[in-house]
């Protein structure tokens, strides 16, 4: 819960029923562990914003709304296509042609991933993956001749040109997971989920480049265990396999629909090597830098539009406040994005 407040407070006491004036004292103790008191102004009087990470899940329907959404489009294999869908024909978010493969998520802000009763995965879309899970790259060597690979929204970290590289977030099964799907019914994910009910399954084969083929996995030291339980899901080497899933059962459980709108407040740290933005306001992006060199900071809307560029040049390690100019920024949810000596990190924030 998050409350923005005028610096004029008032709070009423129910232990003597008198009125308090001022930024003290505030209704404290466990019944307010997940409240944040906030100025106009943007201080902080209680508590502390969770710190949220981007993923995307298949969109399930083309005439469903995302409130965020991000697409990419592989251009695969000219010369004698095999791009195919097997399973049910209308898998969720994904649209197969012979010229290419388009992927379409609806974007969600999460900090850690359900467990659900088979292993799943999502696109990452934020400078790590969640807790509960494993990152997993794959990069696809695309049609060399006239390349029409795309993509819209703020897809980064994943990238989109000549060739791609998709990141993935891997959620092992749980033993005792409290869902029977770990996402609202209208979006589809990564999984094969054998002997489940309810479950729409789909497997789609992408035709990558035939010549100097240059696909690669990177699967950051997961243990050959959880390899082999990734690759149950996607696979390949020339080509690449992936298999995905959407619920046909009825209507889940409410609490299952509000476990999945729902954040934990648990602190999502950056890595430790990474600059790191502290903070921002109308005039300052405060960041935070491991290590001396040229800095670039942009502000990014969630359609992936580059809103505002700062650079400071040979900046030393430790905290700087940056100025930039806000403009005609209107307020709202917004990512900003932080460069550094070949690193970069992100962060969302909201801007008043």
């Amino acid at each position: 819960m998050f409350f923005s407040l005028d610096m004029d407070i008032r709070w009423f006491d129910s232990h003597d029923k008198s009125e308090q004036y001022g930024w003290y004292p505030f209704p404290t103790g466990e019944s307010f562990d997940n409240i944040v008191v906030e100025s106009l102004d943007g201080k902080i009087l209680y508590g502390k914003h969770p710190e949220v990470l981007r993923i995307g899940v298949l969109k399930k329907n083309s005439g469903d709304k995302c409130n965020e959404e991000v697409s990419i489009r592989l251009d695969t294999e000219d010369s004698s296509n095999r791009n195919d869908i097997d399973g049910d024909s209308n898998p969720p978010g994904i649209k197969v042609d012979k010229h290419g493969v388009k992927f379409t998520y609806c974007v969600l802000y999460r900090n850690e991933l359900p467990r659900a009763p088979f292993d799943y995965a999502v696109l990452q879309l934020d400078q790590r993956c969640p807790d509960t899970s494993n990152h997993v790259v794959r990069r696809h060597d695309t049609e060399d001749s006239d390349n029409n690979n795309g993509s819209s929204g703020f897809i980064w970290p994943n990238e989109v040109g000549s060739n791609a590289s998709l990141r993935y977030c891997f959620v092992q099964a749980g033993k005792n997971a409290p869902k029977k799907y770990p996402f609202d019914s209208k979006y589809g994910i990564f999984a094969v989920a054998e002997g489940f009910k309810n479950l729409t399954r789909s497997e789609i084969y992408v035709d990558d480049e035939d010549s100097n083929n240059n696909n690669k996995w990177n699967y950051y030291g997961a243990e050959d265990a959880v390899k082999k339980r990734i690759n149950k899901i996607m696979s390949g080497s020339d080509n690449t396999t992936y298999h995905v899933v959407k619920w046909n059962g009825g209507s889940l459980a409410k609490s299952t629909e509000v476990a999945d709108n729902s954040v934990s407040s648990a602190y999502v740290a950056a890595a430790p090597l990474a600059p790191a933005i502290k903070g921002l306001s109308r005039s300052i992006v405060s960041v935070e830098l491991k290590s001396a060199g040229d800095v670039k900071v942009s502000v990014v809307g969630i359609n992936g539009a580059v809103l505002a560029n700062v650079t400071e040049k040979s900046l030393q390690p430790g905290v700087h406040q940056v100025k930039w100019n806000s403009g005609m920024v209107p307020s709202g949810r917004y990512i900003v994005k932080i460069e550094q000596n070949g690193m970069v990190n992100a962060k969302n924030v909201i801007l008043k």
